[in-house]
């Protein structure tokens, strides 16, 4: 389309490219789990051993408009001692592999590019953006291999779902050989009750967990045959590392419908015949069953609509391995499958694992290449075994980093702190040996200390003034990689203390949330009771008393009597000295338990949220007045030219978010690509009407049910999203209610017509830069392709997950503008029973889009000059009661601005019909205007009439042919 200035400037771009080969930390690690750059996370999809891997994030900065993103290949070099320096890596120095060193004994990444820019893509500024890395490494894992890694959400956290498919589409399930988004596998699974020669359709999805939980799907079996035989049938299959199977078979009959009685198997055998309902499945019917794995056995739950239908345990005869991906298998290639399935949940443990710190601290003591290199004979390893499973048990997981600025000695205490546990070397062995400070005291046993063997050095108990009442403890958010805080207060001691005394704590180590509370609960309770404190100096049977030892205290002169005390530090003194010195702290469980309450938080929510791809839009025709709008001079484009504006809804929560468009194109060698087109847009709010909206020249006081801010000349587009782009209305918010922020309409405006529209119709609230087209030309009856690309704060969808939204492109803008001021018999809008004597008068006004093109006029505003070669073109229908169209009494094509609606000659099958609707539509060179004004009046006496008078005349079986007259 024309316009009246000259094109935009092109906006020049530089991307910067550099191959980049960076130490990441002492290797070799387990995997890397995620890179980041410029604190935005580029890549998390995981990598174990030595391999190569590329990733596109071109928008991960905003895109070429802004800061660009990331593009390349990663080569990861683990650091193995039999590491040598990959191909890639030797290229870009210009030697080879033999030649150059093996990089051993650090784990590294080489970023690179393709051949076509020489090196990974950083973005279009020239600075490098700061590069972290979230590499896993669980130590010692031969000390307890069952509890060295412990994953987020064991214990009491909640156990995470692994994988979720809801598949939702016309047909309710699977309905072909192909789940979507599976991949197949070249594999057979064979039927084992009959066509054992017909091999089986298998697909699968790898599932992101180490321990399986189980899983819970919906199935039906969609009975369409003759019978149903064991090939019929489809599986669910949950697979481990050795290959077996765990399957759920709905249907294993063969020849007989009876047997439709779901069983268990496993490898396809060992369950067979092992049913988990007695009775048949109904046809037809969804039933909704519930797997639970354990390490021998499975707990199942066969339920219908909330109701148990049978429940047990079955025995599985060997431990269930590692799980490596969840399956659907088919027995056959039967098209349609007979059992369907929706709502499949996978639940187990996700393979992020945190470090267990007892393996931590004892790595940390024994390895000889960056420990302390101790002997493990030295080392009381039983009992770090024995604290591996009590923090396995609690989730209590660390992820942390020790840095080669600190001692091996402080990040221990670093880790000791964390867990509250004490090293200490024992007086029976002298191995290092670890405890932790646990609610594990056998009171009743527990040697007891009185004047009569010991003498007090010191004895202090804490006043309320010395104790703390709030707990605040800083963690690290693993998807932020951000530290963040929990604040637990005793509220019963800030009563007390008539205020709020605070303890901070840094707990840089736990990744949950979860856990960072229980460790503020543990302190909380420690810090916030007056406890007693003492020194002692008691007798050598005291000589194999370690630190966290529980001891009871019976003093009188302090008005103890067998309190609880924990044994805090041991001083055994010299060879000479006849007395132990023990420092005891009274035990804080032995005290009840409190009630913490959390404080509220803080009403801000951080808005924020990773860009979603966008899932509803239109491709909208722009009207002549928004082409004006935007410098087009209306003159100068003629039919088919058109443009196209875009209105995409925010598939996020997130107000801030933006989008940019791609536009389909084709290369010189008629490759199909997306370029990005135009200037990023804001996303349109979104609405519903919560009353009725009759026609109407202005509609004051709307509700709607959002709470949307409505501002002055914003334009309404009204309509659900199904409805066709040229039935839909458009209204000129043309004031908004200081008080109530309801705005004032002026309905159907430019091209459009006043409609009635039903409570919950979804408004869509534009600007005029809303409508602004993508600068492309495109001609009537054009196909349209676009993408569109959200961008938050937490950066840019890229293309490859933006879907397609195909139009068609019509000149709207080229079209003549309907006729406006409808009246029939002098009336706007007549109410449906208003009925007019016949002839009526219809009459319009003119309207030009060449003249309409700086202010937009009410529906009820006199005439304009009419443009050039417009005539109008009235259709006169027959309606019965609900809007159906019997037919078609009268079309004629004028000029002029007014009809008579006169006698009309009526016969069947229009005697019946109770409504006459009179349309009008503005037609210039054969192009009929956008909308169609029209206007309903009830229809003539006779044509409503059940009964006939003498005008009537009748065939000779007494049937009607025709009126005479009409009244």
């Amino acid at each position: 389309m024309g316009s009246k200035g000259g094109g935009s400037p092109k906006m020049r771009i530089t991307q910067y490219f550099l191959s980049m080969h960076q130490g990441i930390c002492h290797g070799p690690v387990d995997a890397i789990k995620a890179i980041w750059v410029g604190e935005k996370k580029a890549w998390e999809d995981g990598a174990q051993g030595n391999t190569t891997f590329g990733f596109t994030k071109n928008g991960l900065f905003g895109g070429q408009k802004k800061e660009g993103g990331v593009s390349g290949s990663v080569e990861v070099m683990m650091g193995e001692d039999s590491q040598v320096s990959p191909v890639t890596l030797a290229n870009r120095l210009g030697d080879t592999p033999s030649n150059l060193p093996g990089f051993r004994g650090i784990t590294s990444l080489f970023f690179y590019g393709n051949s076509s820019s020489g090196g990974f893509y950083w973005g279009t500024q020239p600075y490098l953006k700061p590069i972290w890395v979230t590499v896993e490494r669980i130590p010692v894992r031969a000390l307890a291999p069952a509890t060295a890694a412990i994953p987020r959400g064991v214990g009491d956290l909640a156990v995470g779902v692994a994988l979720t498919e809801d598949f939702a589409d016309p047909v309710e399930g699977w309905e072909t050989n192909d789940p979507g988004g599976w991949e197949i596998v070249d594999e057979t699974l064979r039927n084992t009750v009959s066509q054992t020669s017909v091999p089986g359709s298998i697909y699968y999805k790898p599932v992101d967990i180490s321990q399986l939980y189980g899983f819970a799907v919906d199935v039906k079996i969609d009975y369409r045959g003759t019978y149903l035989y064991g090939s019929d049938a489809s599986r669910i299959a949950m697979r481990d590392d050795a290959g077996r199977y765990l399957q759920f078979h709905p249907s294993p009959g063969e020849g007989n419908q009876a047997s439709r009685r779901p069983v268990l198997m496993v490898n396809s055998n060992v369950f067979a015949g092992q049913e988990i309902h007695s009775a048949p499945l109904t046809i037809g019917e969804w039933y909704r069953l519930e797997i639970v794995v354990s390490a021998s056995s499975v707990d199942y739950t066969l339920s219908q609509g909330g109701s148990v239908l049978s429940s047990g345990t079955r025995t599985i005869g060997f431990t269930y391995g590692d799980v490596s991906d969840f399956r659907f298998v088919r027995d056959g290639d039967i098209d349609p499958s007979v059992a369907r399935w929706d709502n499949l949940v996978v639940k187990g443990i996700t393979t992020t694992g945190d470090a267990n710190p007892a393996h931590v601290i004892y790595e940390s003591l024994t390895d000889t290449d960056w420990g302390m290199g101790a002997d493990t004979a030295s080392i009381d390893t039983a009992s770090f075994q024995a604290a591996s499973p009590v923090l396995y048990n609690e989730g209590f997981g660390l992820w942390l980093t020790w840095m080669a600025q600190s001692s091996i000695e402080d990040f221990v205490n670093d880790v000791l702190e964390h867990i509250r546990g004490a090293l200490f070397p024992h007086p029976r062995t002298g191995q290092m040996t670890l405890r932790l400070l646990r609610d594990d005291l056998d009171v009743p046993n527990l040697k007891e200390i009185t004047p009569d063997n010991a003498s007090m050095v010191s004895f202090s108990r804490k006043g309320w003034g010395e104790t703390v009442n709030e707990v605040v403890v800083s963690w690290t958010n693993p998807d932020t990689e951000k530290e963040e805080t929990v604040r637990l207060q005793d509220l019963a001691n800030v009563a007390q203390q008539g205020g709020v005394v605070s303890s901070s704590k840094n707990y840089h180590g736990i990744r949950t949330a979860e856990m960072a509370i229980r460790a503020a609960e543990r302190d909380l309770r420690e810090e916030s009771a007056p406890l007693a404190a003492c020194e002692v100096e008691c007798g050598r049977e005291f000589w194999d008393t370690v630190p966290f030892d529980g001891i009871k205290m019976t003093w009188p002169e302090y008005g103890l009597n067998e309190l609880v005390m924990r044994v805090m530090k041991v001083d055994y003194g010299d060879s000479q000295s006849s007395t132990i010195k023990l420092s005891l702290v009274e035990d804080v469980f032995s005290l009840p338990m409190a009630s913490y309450v959390a404080p509220a938080d803080g009403e801000w929510l951080n808005p924020g949220e990773e860009p979603l791809p966008v899932t509803e839009a239109r491709l909208m025709p722009i009207p002549a007045y928004v082409a004006s709008q935007n410098g087009v001079d209306l003159t100068s484009i003629s039919y088919p030219s058109t443009a196209v504006a875009p209105l995409a809804i925010n598939p996020t929560t997130d107000d801030s978010a933006v989008y940019d468009v791609m536009a389909e194109t084709s290369t010189a060698s008629g490759a199909v690509v997306f370029d990005e087109i135009g200037t990023t847009r804001e996303f349109p709010e979104r609405d519903t009407l919560t009353n009725d909206l009759l026609p109407a020249v202005t509609s004051s006081d709307v509700a709607f049910d959002g709470g949307t801010l409505f501002t002055q000349e914003g334009l309404l587009l009204i309509g659900d999203d199904g409805l066709p782009d040229d039935e839909m209305e458009l209204a000129l918010v043309t004031s908004v209610d200081a008080t109530t922020g309801r705005p004032t309409l002026l309905r159907g405006v430019l091209d459009t017509v006043p409609q009635e529209w039903p409570a919950g119709t979804t408004v869509t609230v534009t600007t005029l830069q809303d409508w602004t087209p993508i600068p492309r030309e495109y001609a009537d009856g054009q196909s349209v392709t676009l993408k569109f690309l959200t961008g938050t704060s937490q950066g840019r969808l890229e293309e490859a997950e933006a879907p397609e939204f195909t139009g068609t492109a019509a000149a709207r803008a080229t079209l003549p503008t309907r006729p406006a001021n409808l009246t029939a018999a002098g009336e706007l809008f007549p109410a449906p029973d208003f009925y007019m004597e016949y002839p009526v008068a219809v009459a319009w006004s003119h309207r030009n889009r060449l003249l309409e093109d700086t202010a937009m006029l009410a529906w009820d505003d006199a005439s304009i000059a009419v443009e050039a070669g417009t005539e109008y073109q009235v259709v006169v229908e027959a309606l019965q009661d609900d809007g159906t169209v019997d037919g078609t009494l009268d079309t004629v094509t004028q000029s002029g601005t007014s009809y008579s609606l006169a006698d009309l000659p009526v016969g069947p099958p229009y005697l019946l019909s109770t409504f006459l609707r009179v349309g009008v539509t503005a037609v210039r060179d054969g192009y009929e205007s956008w909308q169609t004004a029209s206007i309903t009046v009830l229809a003539g006496q006779d044509l409503i009439a059940d009964e006939y008078d003498g005008d009537a005349i009748l065939d000779v079986d007494g049937n009607y042919i025709a009126a005479e007259t009409r009244t």
